[in-house]
């Protein structure tokens, strides 16, 4: 074991808790003469009381090592993540443990990759490489937390800041400019003044990102609780995102230009955490006209999420133009026709955000007290007869089947008739009649 039980960055007070697997892992590796921690995300985590995802373990072991220790162990099967990046996975009970070769990089390529990887004996040079320092805390049961880069008092500060220069940090892997948004936007905590003075200046290096990178980023950064802080802090930052990355503006916006309503945005405080709702909040405050689907597009979202954000969209700026000039039941039957039954309940997530917020008083007060009736009938399938039903009334003709049910549809809509199988059936022979 790596001797820190005298030094001022071990701190044998903290004793944390960890997964029997986890400590199975340790205990092999130290057991074998190498030096193994938990590193990362995950004792950060545990440090504040969160629910931890991923357990990472860094150790002085080589991957071939790594491999021997483990192939003869029965718990564990081994998975080779990346072997020559020193990272190799153990899985047990369908969940994998990853552990990683301590390791130093060459310089950055193209302001993402490092350019090679060398492995590194000690824990002090791997912690170095990290981002941020309440990333970079290591943990082991015999001497506790390893805390080279002041790590703890980042914890207890709630601050995030870079390892070192910031901009330096930023210019060899611009993902963490999204990285330290993000961790403001989920645990709320302030970023370091360098870094975020280095975050503006290095705004430009976000286009080098790949869509991929960026939108897992931003689905978690949209889905934290602190996002509308985040948002206004940070608006610079989603231009560069959403009018220069994504190149969505049907206008010539200046560097700089505001991008948001604020009163707008402020409904994304109440907002749960739905990623279709909040990603409608969002672009339904844009100041400028401003083509979505491009952006949604360009950062690589499924198809079927893109049409649920356009839809819902669409549905939610037509439900304010309804609160300004005024509606009735059929307006509003007629806007969740074309909105589609599958997406009914995201709009009611929708409108359970605009309460809250008091916003679309009379349409959200309408549409609620008229839910049942306005969703019980919004496609001809949800009518109490179909074209057998006409079939047996003697009509032999598609094209007529078709043309009676879109009426009976239609008349349900308008609640001239009653959606039963005796009125409908009464009604259809009327219509039957008159187009022969």
């Amino acid at each position: 074991m790596e001797s820190c039980s005298d030094s001022k960055n071990a701190h044998p007070t903290f004793q944390l808790r960890l997964p029997l697997a986890v400590c199975m892992i340790l205990d092999s590796l130290q057991n074998a003469g190498f030096d193994a921690f938990i590193i990362g995300g995950c004792v950060r985590d545990r440090l504040l009381k969160k629910r931890v995802k991923d357990w990472d373990i860094a150790t002085n072991a080589t991957p071939q090592e790594i491999i021997e220790i483990f192939s003869h162990n029965g718990h564990f099967k081994i998975v080779d993540f990346a072997m020559r990046f020193g990272c190799i996975g153990l899985a047990k009970d369908k969940k994998v443990f990853e552990i990683t070769t301590f390791r130093t990089e060459g310089e950055y390529k193209d302001y993402r990759k490092p350019s090679s990887v060398s492995f590194a004996k000690t824990l002090q040079k791997d912690v170095l490489r990290r981002d941020f320092s309440i990333n970079a805390l290591a943990y082991t049961h015999q001497v506790g937390i390893i805390d080279y880069v002041d790590g703890l008092q980042a914890l207890q500060k709630c601050e995030i800041a870079c390892i070192g220069d910031a901009n330096r940090c930023f210019s060899e892997d611009s993902l963490r400019i999204l990285r330290a948004i993000r961790f403001r936007a989920t645990l709320g905590f302030q970023i370091h003044p360098d870094t975020k003075r280095a975050i503006f200046s290095n705004a430009h290096l976000l286009l080098y990102l790949s869509s991929e990178r960026i939108n897992s980023e931003l689905s978690k950064m949209i889905l934290g609780k602190y996002i509308f802080y985040v948002l206004t802090e940070f608006e610079e930052i989603f231009w560069t995102i959403f009018v220069k990355f994504s190149q969505a503006s049907s206008s010539h916006l200046q560097d700089h230009t505001t991008l948001f309503y604020r009163r707008n945005l402020g409904l994304i405080k109440y907002a749960p955490k739905n990623l279709v709702v909040r990603f409608v909040l969002i672009f339904g405050s844009f100041t400028t006209d401003y083509v979505v689907d491009k952006t949604l597009n360009k950062l690589k979202y499924p198809k079927n999420f893109n049409l649920q954000v356009l839809g819902l969209l669409e549905t939610y700026k037509q439900a304010q133009r309804f609160e300004q000039n005024g509606f009735d039941k059929l307006d509003i039957k007629k806007l969740f026709i074309a909105l589609g039954r599958e997406n009914i309940g995201d709009f009611y997530t929708l409108l359970k955000t605009c309460q809250k917020a008091k916003n679309l008083p009379a349409f959200c007060s309408y549409a609620y007290a008229n839910k049942d009736n306005l969703c019980q009938v919004l496609e001809i399938k949800d009518l109490c007869v179909n074209g057998e039903d006409l079939k047996k009334l003697g009509v032999c003709e598609s094209k007529k089947i078709g043309k009676v049910l879109q009426g009976l549809f239609y008349e349900v809509l308008q609640e001239k008739l009653s959606n039963t199988r005796e009125q409908l059936l009464t009604r259809a022979k009327v219509l039957l009649e008159i187009s022969n």
